[in-house]
């Protein structure tokens, strides 16, 4: 690989099954993925199939060693695929012990649920690994009864807010600061956001919170409530939040909901005006919609005139017939 890439090889290259990156962490080639994030391959690259990240795939295959690796550059940790599932779901529902406690070393939303609405301790009961449910259980209930002020690496307000915690009321007048990071670069809005907490949102914005606020991938909150927290996206676009926004990759909040299925926050972005054929470097929201087989998605853009034609700037993005095979069957 090593002579690959001094020889030009894009290490950046994918196919639907992702990146180099992805297929490494994916086999288990530890010094494969040394070398890779060594020469900077980005952990945020997801396949276009499942929609998983690098730390998805260890997780699920139980691979311990590549998962600290991952972890110390410090990526993703929350990030949910196509199915709503982290990589704690992964962990936990594989029965994988040592996987789930590096990734509860780096304090992981025990709480966050897939599109079925299970946490990864379901996932652990519901597949018979007790050890598994029973360490998970006590995490989350020492995340429950901790003192939100000892919290070290991540301020109060953004512990609280990951957690949709009563706290956050108290901490806000206490005049916490809102516009503090995590390691990710997000605020305790975009966390509150991801977590879809939407009382704790409304409160965060109401006192001040900047709700244009973007990540370490140009993420903002809207982007992150269009990835199935519709309740909270009515509330941001509500309070003015701005549609056309782009991320790093040139994606809008419309690409992230027609990428995870969501009809309903897609119709409700059209509704605002969100621009329907915007261009990412990984196509338009129809080519997500048909790459993820999301039918229902395909025929809602199309039958608002969605251009099948257009490909993704800078060459990566497909074209919607090739993502999706035959586009609305």
């Amino acid at each position: 690989m090593n002579v690959l890439v001094e020889k030009g090889a894009d290490i950046e290259a994918e196919d639907e099954y992702g990146t180099a990156l992805i297929r490494a962490s994916k086999g288990g080639h530890k010094e494969v993925v040394q070398s890779l994030l060594g020469r900077r391959a980005k952990s945020s690259a997801l396949d276009h199939k499942y929609g998983k990240k690098a730390l998805h795939w260890v997780a699920e295959r139980g691979h311990e060693s590549i998962s600290e690796f991952l972890l110390l550059h410090g990526r993703f940790l929350d990030a949910q695929d196509a199915f709503g599932e982290t990589a704690l779901h992964y962990a936990a529902g594989n029965g994988h012990e040592l996987v789930v406690e590096a990734l509860l070393r780096n304090r992981p939303n025990v709480f966050l649920q897939d599109k079925k609405g299970r946490t990864p301790q379901a996932y652990a009961e519901q597949n018979g690994h007790t050890n598994v449910s029973r360490i998970l259980k006590e995490y989350s209930g020492d995340v429950l009864e901790l003192d939100i002020t000892e919290i070290v690496g991540r301020t109060a307000l953004i512990e609280a807010a990951r957690l949709g915690q009563v706290k956050v009321w108290q901490l806000v007048e206490e005049e916490a600061n809102l516009e503090a990071r995590d390691e990710y670069r997000r605020t305790a809005l975009t966390i509150a956001v991801s977590g879809g907490h939407k009382m704790t949102v409304e409160l965060l914005i109401e006192n001040g919170a900047e709700i244009e606020a973007k990540d370490m991938c140009g993420k903002t909150a809207l982007m992150y409530a269009a990835q199935g927290h519709k309740a909270v996206l009515q509330l941001l676009l509500g309070k003015g939040a701005e549609d056309r926004v782009t991320d790093d990759d040139g994606q809008t909040a419309l690409h992230w909901a027609a990428r995870y299925g969501y009809e309903d926050i897609v119709g409700e972005l059209l509704k605002t005006g969100a621009i329907l054929d915007a261009t990412s470097r990984h196509g338009t929201a129809l080519s997500w919609a048909a790459n993820g087989g999301h039918n229902a998605v395909v025929r809602l853009l199309l039958k608002k005139n969605a251009n099948f034609e257009i490909e993704g700037g800078g060459g990566e993005g497909r074209n919607p017939i090739v993502a999706g095979g035959r586009v609305g069957s």
